[in-house]
């Protein structure tokens, strides 16, 4: 049995299907990983095996990225020693298992992994009082009850996630609904599946008109009913109904897919940079913006000003038309200047809510495509193309400084200065592009941001465009100290936050390794660089000793801690008869992080032997 937590470094380990004996040390936490298929579901059941009466497991959950005790705070469960998560027909990827160990002993578990193609069966939502029968229901309409009849239990704390399969509003009404002062019913529309990400779409107490609605414009709503010891009464009766995509729109938006490389949108009201615009309350707009085989799809607006906090754009990055698979871009409202927003799959998902009262300019946008600045036609000079290192131009919040990083190794930050707290809303950007490198390796010298909300993104790029990026990691909450190595020799770095909240922000440095097959300094031609040395240096002292091979330092060549000796061997099968008969020794360099020899080129080309 292995064991990760505060004596030694964090362990991770695969989560096998089917049962996996798991453990961790006192205060510790250790993670274990697995990799879901698109659409597949999956069930986690864990218990307590001890060793001692006061061992205290808790389990976290989180997608692509690493729970911690700061975050996720919906996803922890917590039940004494056992646990039950149930998630069906999630997205594709890597989900981890945080298991930590509260307080004052060593944990013992026994978890069972079990995923399939078809739905489980939901269990009851954490924090749940009885009898509320908290759950999450993914059918189209239903309704559900706070339990009780007249409730007369006292601090109740009651907990539903409504997220159908549907892709669409979700509308909310009551029949029925009596509750006493100081007793409350919150309804959360949530940015995200697990609603790890929400916004508080109203909070109702005393009576509520069974004419009123609710309208959650992303598909997925939380409700979360409490109560205090104080009074009794009749309690609440909701129902819900998944609309159609479009079946609400307000006529004047002009709501719809949008197929093509360009265009304008508006809130349909008619506002301008100085008027107050004219679109209307209690309104719902929606618009699919999709760019056939383009790499990217982005909005600039030229103007954005909504009620803050009360008439909200939620934007979404979307890997089909009918956004059946996405991630959120950020929800948006108030008075925002330079507004951009970018979707590398090349559909976008827009909507556009307001409530009931107070109205602002609205906003007007231009989007364009990769194919649009392939063709070389920029509509505005906001919008994305080639920068003088060849990477994308953006609109970047300040004072992040926003740049390309050409050294080997450097420092990126937030911009905030000596730990200073960052801005909201900040949205900023930063393309390491080392020439040659292979991989990097990072390490951030503090990291302070706030848990499950502002978060910094990494990205894979195949070269310095970055316009084919691939999902790496996503921090949020506290990482100081945290060091990895990512097999790429380009990555983006992006930093978003959200409208409150602010903590000290980040420092990253970074430190890059050169690739000895592509660099001026190691070139290695295309007919040896399958050529390879699997002995060790033990291995090669005979052969040394006897002047078949030779090694030494690489002088002004050398990259410390990194590329420091080479090796010629004559009896190596990449070497080559000179004219003359002689042997013209084939050379490697060393790794000295990868502890291997890597292909170099033939003596005559290079002179080391």
């Amino acid at each position: 049995m292995e064991y990760g937590g505060s004596d030694c470094s964090r362990k991770y380990r695969t989560l096998e299907e089917g049962e996996n004996h798991l453990a961790v040390t006192a205060n510790g936490m250790s993670f274990y990983t697995f990799n879901l298929t698109h659409g597949n579901s999956f069930r986690i059941i864990c218990t307590g095996l001890g060793p001692s009466s006061s061992s205290d497991p808790d389990y976290y959950l989180s997608y692509e990225s690493l729970p911690s005790l700061g975050e996720y705070l919906d996803a922890v469960m917590d039940y004494g020693d056992a646990a039950n998560f149930v998630r069906n027909q999630e997205q594709g990827g890597v989900w981890v298992l945080g298991l930590y160990a509260r307080c004052c002993a060593d944990v013992e578990v026994l978890v069972v992994l079990e995923v399939r193609e078809e739905p489980f069966a939901s269990p009851q939502l954490s924090p749940c009082t009885f009898p509320c029968d908290c759950q999450r229901y993914t059918q189209s309409e239903g309704q559900l009850e706070d339990g009780s009849g007249l409730y007369g239990y006292d601090y109740a704390n009651c907990r539903w996630i409504i997220s159908p399969a549907a892709v669409g509003p979700l509308r909310v009404s009551f029949p029925a609904f009596a509750l006493a002062s100081g007793d409350f019913v919150q309804l959360n529309e949530c940015l995200d599946g697990l609603c790890d990400s929400s916004v508080a779409l109203a909070t109702l107490t005393g009576s509520v008109s069974s004419s009123s609605s609710f309208l959650a414009a992303s598909g997925t709503l939380e409700v979360v009913f409490s109560s205090n010891s104080a009074g009794l009464a009749d309690g609440f009766l909701l129902k819900w109904i998944s609309l159609g995509a479009f079946d609400v729109c307000e006529p004047q938006c002009n709501c719809g897919i949008f197929n093509g490389t360009h265009g304008v949108l508006t809130d349909g009201g008619g506002g301008t940079a100085s008027a107050v615009g004219l679109y209307p309350n209690n309104a719902f707009c929606h618009w699919v913006l999709f760019a056939p085989q383009a790499s990217w799809l982005q909005v600039s607006f030229k103007r954005f000003a909504t009620e803050f906090s009360h008439d909200l754009l939620q934007a979404k990055e979307c890997d089909d038309i009918a956004c059946r698979s996405s991630r959120a871009i950020g929800a948006f409202s108030g008075s925002i200047e330079n507004l951009v927003l970018l979707s590398t799959t090349g559909i976008m998902n827009l909507v556009f809510t307001s409530d009931a009262s107070g109205q602002d300019r609205g906003f007007e946008a231009v989007w364009t495509s990769s194919l649009l600045a392939e063709s070389g036609y920029l509509p505005s000079p906001s919008l994305p193309g080639r920068c003088g290192s060849g990477y994308r131009c953006q609109e970047c919040s300040s004072p992040c400084h926003c740049q390309v990083f050409s050294s080997w190794e450097g420092v990126v930050t937030d911009g905030s200065g000596n730990h200073a707290l960052y801005e909201n809303l900040a949205s900023c950007r930063w393309l390491l592009a080392p020439l040659n490198a292979a991989n990097i390796s990072l390490r951030f010298n503090f990291f302070e941001t706030e848990p499950g909300y502002d978060f910094v993104s990494f990205f894979s790029c195949s070269n310095s465009s970055c316009l084919d990026r691939t999902a790496l990691k996503n921090f949020s909450g506290s990482w100081t100290g945290h060091e990895w190595t990512v097999n790429a020799g380009v990555l983006e770095i992006v930093f978003d936050t959200d409208t409150t909240v602010r903590f000290p922000g980040f420092e990253l440095a970074y430190r890059a390794v050169a690739n000895p097959r592509t660099s001026s300094a190691f070139p290695c031609p295309l007919r040896f660089r399958n050529c390879s040395l699997t002995l060790s240096w033990q291995d090669l002292v005979p052969a040394i000793r006897s002047g078949r091979a030779e090694t030494g330092g690489l002088g002004h060549l050398i990259i410390p801690g990194v590329y420091e000796t080479w090796l010629c061997w004559l009896d190596h099968p990449c070497s080559e008869t000179k004219p003359d008969g002689s042997t013209d020794p084939f050379c490697f360099i060393y790794s000295e992080q990868e502890m291997r020899f890597e292909p170099w080129n033939l003596n005559s080309a290079i002179g080391m032997f």
